[in-house]
């Protein structure tokens, strides 16, 4: 389950995720699936979502070329994915 934690505090170059001690094979699964470097990985404190579980931090950088692309991908490739807006109520199931 994700959720949106907002805007970051400011502008990074490169994407990381944060991620607690518990959650290091969660993470770098996730990395896999990114195409996110190992230097991307950053142990740390996780802070609870709203169901008292721990959260890991992805932070986008400007390296992000968009939902689908590997970060480690040289094509920035549009990829077929469904996108929505906010203006648009949708049943993700």
């Amino acid at each position: 389950k994700s959720e949106n934690a907002g805007n970051a505090d400011a502008a990074q170059a490169k994407t990381t995720l944060e991620y607690a001690p518990d959650q290091a094979d969660q993470a770098r699964r996730l990395a896999d699936i990114m195409g996110l470097s190992g230097s991307a990985l950053k142990p740390g404190e996780s802070e609870l979502n709203a169901q008292g579980l721990p959260t890991m931090t992805l932070i986008l950088g400007k390296d992000f070329k968009g939902a689908g692309v590997k970060l480690d991908s040289s094509s920035v490739k549009t990829p077929d994915v469904e996108k929505s807006t906010a203006d648009k109520v949708q049943c993700s199931g």
